[in-house]
């Protein structure tokens, strides 16, 4: 059966740091859309890495937005301004796996809006995760006496969202084009992107500037409902729940020990399988990265303690 053609661009952000989890994530989507466009983004701040191999596996291409060094979900805000006016896009973060194939119901959405978000609702918005997870809403009453929740919020790892609707104007008291590390005033917003969004965007909504539809299509990767999944499922192509996000879980190279690790691991085979030593590499490669790891907590200590001149060389760098 001839898959369907889709007039939307799947964008997953990435960094070396976090790279073994890209590779699971494009998996996960080619399983259940072989030809569907798919770029990434690349963070260099934690070193520079190679993406060739998963460029030529699965057809995709890597979009230049101007810098090479963004961090903490910077290239996100960048991309976002930068994105082609009319086109529909789905940004991703790589700590995301697809477990069915869930766009038809969401695109047939995507036509009449500008942003689909994966909305979470809250009934205490002075509560311990409002405050964690999006921002302390006291702070940002009295920074705007007018803002008004909207009904819910959401996470920012995965949206729906067309090109041309987002001008710098919205970010420009928030965020700094030219000065790393480009976040300001975190003392309002201080989980960056995930902050700034849930605060923008309905905003936007009220002011009928955009158009914004809450739905539903992820799950949390280490709450209840991704523990009910079954991988028979997802493997027939039966699951229901869109994508699973580890944002906030545990993370390691050896993803059988994350939280449903067997559903990392099948995507992960899935990369490996087709590859010229796959078997080997899919061994190899995990105990690689974390000693990665390890150099990098001691460089960044060691800046920590002789000033930002110190350099410490990966002695890996591709992973």
């Amino acid at each position: 059966m001839e898959e369907k053609e889709y007039d939307l661009t799947i964008v997953v952000f990435c960094n070396k740091k976090d790279f073994y989890l890209t590779r699971i994530c494009i998996a996960s989507i080619r399983y259940f859309y072989k030809n569907i466009k798919i770029m990434l983004v690349k963070d260099e701040l934690n070193g520079d890495f190679s993406t060739s191999e998963i460029e030529k596996k699965y057809n995709i291409e890597v979009y230049d937005c101007g810098k090479k060094i963004f961090g903490w979900a910077a290239s996100k805000t960048f991309f976002l301004l930068q994105m082609e006016k009319g086109r529909k896009y789905l940004l991703l973060d790589s700590d995301i796996v697809f477990i069915e194939p869930f766009l038809d119901p969401i695109c047939a959405n995507f036509a009449d809006s500008d942003l689909i978000v994966s909305a979470e609702y809250y009934k205490d918005l002075h509560g311990k995760d409002v405050r964690e997870t999006y921002f302390d809403i006291n702070k940002v009453l009295k920074y705007d006496e007018n803002y008004i929740y909207p009904g819910y919020f959401f996470n920012t790892g995965q949206l729906f969202i067309s090109g041309g609707i987002i001008h710098y104007e919205y970010f420009s008291e928030f965020f700094d084009l030219n000065k790393f590390p480009y976040w300001k005033r975190l003392d309002i917003f201080p989980l960056v992107d995930q902050s700034l969004y849930n605060y923008i965007f309905p905003k936007l909504h009220t002011q009928n500037i955009i158009r914004l539809v809450p739905k539903q299509f992820f799950i949390w990767g280490d709450g209840a409902a991704a523990k009910k999944i079954r991988l028979a499922d997802i493997v027939s192509k039966n699951a229901t729940g869109g994508l699973i996000h580890w944002a906030g879980a545990k993370r390691t190279p050896f993803v059988k020990q994350m939280t449903r690790g067997d559903i990392l691991t099948f995507f992960q085979e899935e990369y490996y399988k087709d590859l010229f030593m796959g078997s080997v590499l899919i061994k190899v490669r995990p105990a690689r990265h974390l000693l990665y790891t390890y150099i990098l907590r001691l460089k960044n200590k060691l800046k920590s303690i002789f000033g930002p001149q110190t350099i410490i060389k990966s002695m890996f760098p591709v992973i």
